[in-house]
């Protein structure tokens, strides 16, 4: 049982981690041609957080080398570390390419295929006449209300509100 709790797991663990970092230029380029050429290019926030996640949740695993918390924490603290790895690398795929591409809508950390697009009911009560204060309207200005096939509704925010109408110029054709 020591064997499996401190060889393998850890050892399996790192070993899909390697795997995931160094297949990332491969899906990288893999992802991008899916989407097309880019459009518009949108303007990408950086987390410094998500690069102290790549360094420190290896570590996570590398700690099971030489405590044994038992079979099922050893399990879980080994597949956290993986999961962290793949959201990070997830992160720094989508987050260096936010645009408006031929195929997708890329912001936000999300990945929106033109044929996911079904409506945009933000439009339609942007115009209407209301009593919300000026900081509620600032901030609505900038997020971009989707309904889609796959995920529902969803919201994506924009840095500047000339970001979100020149993609609300763009996705508005693509509503089916």
């Amino acid at each position: 049982m020591d064997t499996l709790n401190n060889i393998i797991i850890p050892t399996t663990s790192l070993v899909a981690i390697f795997i995931l970092i160094a297949t990332y230029p491969l899906r990288k380029s893999l992802q991008t041609k899916k989407w097309g050429a880019l459009i518009l290019s949108l303007q990408n926030r950086t987390n410094k957080l998500f690069a102290a996640i790549l360094s420190l949740a290896p570590l996570l695993t590398v700690l099971l080398y030489f405590r044994n918390l038992g079979t099922l924490q050893n399990l879980v603290l080994a597949t956290v570390s993986v999961l962290a790895v793949e959201l990070v690398l997830r992160d720094l795929i989508l987050r260096k390419r936010c645009g408006v591409y031929e195929n997708a809508l890329v912001s936000d950390g999300r990945i929106i295929l033109k044929d996911d697009f079904v409506h945009l009911p933000t439009l339609e009560y942007e115009n209407a006449k209301s009593e919300e204060t000026s900081n509620t309207l600032k901030n609505k200005a900038r997020v971009l209300q989707i309904v889609t096939k796959s995920k529902g509704t969803i919201y994506v925010g924009f840095e500047t509100t000339k970001e979100r109408e020149d993609t609300v110029e763009i996705v508005r054709t693509w509503c089916n």
